[in-house]
């Protein structure tokens, strides 16, 4: 039987270059937190392991059509990743197999609809989170490592040149969105508290421009799109930490 130790031998805690060098027996191990740091370590095989993080969520991937039609990725997902897709749609709401439905509201211009699934082993690049196809619709896909939904919101402007959306958001997290012209392809000249993720597509008289904000701060969150004109379109929200 290994020697009994102090409790007090196993858990330390101090500064970074305060860190002991624990003197263990077999299959023991020891725990440190570092004060100035806030990280936790093991010590495992010989040193200092980081075994939490403070790692914030990050985007990783995304894709964009002016149809329904599946979305290609530049790669297939990680395992285990966030994906969350934006989908504006003239029909009824039909979700793709292995997505689930985060928010739908019924518009009078397309229907908007969050959609979300977790990245499973073997994942394709090319994502079907409508099962809808053809024209009449737009969707996007964003992939985030290290992150879960706390909030979402989306609305829609029929006759205006600005419009305003809002979530909550913690410190540390992320927002993610998408505005989605409707029957003209005209999007937003700029938008406020957000940045693209890359150039708006149009084609098919629709449009669609995925959007982030990467640093959010607590509570309370707007982005505005600004439009040259007036025109119809959609605005979705989601936040994540």
């Amino acid at each position: 039987m290994t020697t009994p130790h102090l409790f007090s031998e196993y858990m330390k805690s101090g500064t970074h270059a305060a860190r002991p060098t624990p003197s263990l027996g077999t299959n023991e191990i020891a725990i440190y937190y570092e004060t100035d740091t806030l990280h936790l370590f093991a010590w495992v095989s010989g040193a200092w392991t980081q075994i939490d993080t403070n790692d914030p969520p990050a985007v990783v991937q995304f894709g964009q059509v002016t149809t329904r039609d599946s979305i290609t990725l530049g790669a297939a997902p990680t395992q285990g990743n966030l994906l969350i897709g934006f989908l504006s749609d003239g029909t009824s709401t039909s979700i793709g197999s292995g997505w689930s439905l985060l928010r739908q509201t019924a518009q009078s211009n397309d229907n908007t609809i969050i959609v979300f699934k977790i990245a499973g082993a073997a994942e394709s690049a090319t994502q079907t989170p409508n099962a809808h196809t053809g024209a009449g619709g737009t969707g996007g896909i964003v992939e985030v490592s290290l992150g879960g939904i706390i909030d979402g919101n989306d609305a829609q402007v029929t006759a205006a040149n600005t419009q305003t959306l809002t979530v909550n958001a913690k410190n540390g997290g992320l927002i993610l969105g998408a505005v989605m012209a409707v029957q003209t392809a005209v999007l937003p000249t700029s938008l406020t508290n957000a940045t693209q993720l890359q150039a708006g597509s149009t084609g098919n008289s629709r449009g669609i421009t995925l959007f982030k904000n990467a640093s959010p701060a607590l509570g309370s969150n707007s982005v505005v799109a600004t439009y040259a004109g007036s025109t119809r379109s959609n605005m979705l929200l989601v936040a994540i930490r």
